[in-house]
């Protein structure tokens, strides 16, 4: 992708099946982004505010990005 386009992926706050640890109710998540190097994160986090009583636990991730919104909530 070029700089200054979009894209987007699906963050997971959970294990559906229910087999994630330490699960809590959080009020904030904080998004860290991967440089194409692979380790560490690059440029400044996001911070976002969860709806209340948000469940998240030890199978938290993040889906592939994708230039599409509708593809990036399938994968």
């Amino acid at each position: 992708m070029a700089p200054g386009e979009s894209a987007y992926a699906s963050i997971l706050l959970s294990r559906a099946d229910g087999s994630g640890e330490s699960g809590h109710t959080a009020k904030r998540l904080t998004v860290h982004f991967a440089p194409r190097s692979g380790p560490g994160s690059t440029g400044n986090p996001v911070s976002l505010v969860l709806p209340a009583g948000t469940y998240t636990d030890s199978g938290a991730g993040v889906g592939y990005w994708q230039r599409d919104m509708d593809d990036a909530l399938a994968y």
